[in-house]
């Protein structure tokens, strides 16, 4: 019902108003981000260590954001960040928080990769670890993460997570690239649990038949 001219113009909301007498009040409040995330962590375990690597991948809505703050699982450092558009990051270690600027506000889709690293004392058999989500209180997220193992460590999923055991060959062809010791894998798909391992070095398993 508005005038082609205003119509033009895009505007948000409009009123009428049927008298002469009346007064509009306007509330200006900002706009607040809309977040949604979600992770994907594959963590390797070796005699010594465990590895991760979490990719994370934004979508932000209605208003950018210049900075985000994620959850690290308990135990383990930051050893790098990386992605388009990252200014710097730092670790709190006692939050266990990886806070990451942004060279200008995010909006849309962007990825973000994180290389965690946890060193194993030489008695450790057992790991309780939550997954990584984005601390903003709007945001929702989802996450997936994938346990393997070379051949010296053997794994198996305890305590109150779900695990199902994993073909290395469905595993993405860079970490298979990267970790080419994996002998099998666990994929977790809830927010955390237990996880149990034992180091030792696995038999191979040899079949033969002997001809005259």
């Amino acid at each position: 019902e508005l005038p082609e001219w205003l119509r033009n113009s895009a505007p948000s909301q409009a009123y009428r108003f049927i008298s002469p007498n009346y007064s509009l009040v306007s509330v200006i409040s900002p706009v607040q981000p809309k977040i949604s995330s979600a992770f994907i962590a594959y963590f390797i375990v070796n005699p010594d260590s465990i590895f991760g690597s979490i990719t994370a991948e934004y979508t932000v809505e209605k208003r950018g954001v210049f900075f985000t703050e994620i959850k690290i699982p308990n135990g383990f450092s930051v050893t790098d960040v990386a992605g388009a558009n990252i200014k710097d990051w730092f670790f709190r270690d006692d939050q266990k928080v990886v806070k990451i600027n942004f060279d200008k506000a995010a909006i849309n889709t962007s990825k973000i990769t994180i290389e965690i690293e946890k060193k194993l004392t030489a008695d450790e058999n057992s790991l309780q670890f939550e997954a990584p989500y984005a601390m903003q209180n709007n945001s929702k997220y989802e996450a997936l993460m994938v346990f393997g193992s070379d051949e010296d460590v053997k794994i198996a999923p305890d305590g109150d997570s779900v695990a199902h055991e994993l073909s290395i060959y469905k595993l993405p062809e860079k970490i298979q690239r990267r970790y080419q010791g994996i002998n099998y894998a666990f994929i977790f798909s809830e927010a955390g649990g237990q996880l149990k391992f034992a180091k030792e070095r696995l038999i191979p398993q040899i079949e033969a038949q002997v001809y005259n």
